[in-house]
């Protein structure tokens, strides 16, 4: 995998975190530039801890020779994380805006742990790319923080009106990039 490839993964992890921050800036009665900030942090903290934590269980548990070779296991995670999000968007009923004055810093937490599934999966599957290893946390801490904190300015003025959509494209996408890593295997 190359450098542009792992960005455009690492973008498309954060779609999910931008639905859930669209959702939620849909759903406050106030924006303030503090908690939005403190909100984006948090879900670049914890998908950077989520993603290090995979990439560290990942050196600990297979050989160095399984780990130049690990197209096959991410293969199967991008294929599991795409059926995921595809199954789980037709399950989903449709985002209703209200307001919602529960959302606080331990939803924001728990969402992000939710959310960061995916990232370990990543981590796990250990990149062999131009990147080393804190320059892939850089920008898995970067993007979701940019895409966390932007989500919530959008779903704040536009709404929640396209995360059906996103999250088709999400999955999607995961499940495009398995089939290139098949067509690459054979």
């Amino acid at each position: 995998m190359d450098e542009a490839v792992f960005i455009i993964l690492i973008f498309n992890i954060s779609l999910d975190v931008f639905v859930m921050m669209m959702e939620k800036g849909a759903t406050i009665l106030k924006l303030e530039s503090r908690k939005t900030l403190l909100h984006s942090l948090i879900f670049a903290f914890i998908d950077t801890g989520l993603f290090m934590s995979g990439h560290w269980i990942s050196l600990q548990m297979f050989t160095a020779e399984f780990q130049r070779s690990n197209h096959v296991l991410l293969t199967i995670i991008f294929l599991i994380i795409g059926l995921k999000i595809v199954i789980e968007t037709l399950k989903k009923h449709p985002f209703e805006e209200k307001l919602d004055v529960n959302f606080n810093y331990n939803i924001s937490i728990k969402n992000a742990f939710l959310s960061g599934i995916d990232c370990f999966l990543i981590g796990l599957g250990k990149f062999s790319i131009g990147f080393g290893f804190l320059q892939q946390s850089f920008i898995v801490f970067l993007l979701t923080f940019l895409v966390a904190f932007g989500a919530m300015y959008i779903g704040y003025y536009q709404g929640a009106a396209y995360q059906k959509g996103l999250r088709y494209y999400c999955g999607l996408a995961y499940l495009f990039l398995a089939m290139c890593m098949i067509l690459r295997l054979s």
